[in-house]
């Protein structure tokens, strides 16, 4: 496994610093991966529009079933996203 020089300076300035870093969180704010929601906002509508039709439950609730196999949304996704 590598490590970035570049990470390895930053460690040794922020301990030399003598900073005191929070203990509940490791990156910095606004670091990591981003929702994927913030990438494609579209994206709830279109899973909804895909499993609407075979979906069971409230529909005011956040858990929903539906009938669809696994395969068959992630098949469904990948050809609206054009993934392969």
């Amino acid at each position: 496994m590598d490590i970035s020089e570049e990470t390895i300076k930053k460690g040794c300035n922020e301990l030399e610093s003598g900073e005191i870093l929070s203990d509940d969180k490791i990156r910095a704010p606004g670091g990591g991966r981003k929702k994927s929601v913030e990438k494609d906002p579209a994206l709830l509508s279109d899973l909804e529009t895909l499993i609407e039709p075979t979906s069971r439950g409230d529909p005011e609730s956040p858990l929903r079933w539906t009938s669809k196999k696994y395969s068959q949304v992630g098949r469904r996704t990948n050809k609206k996203w054009g993934i392969k």
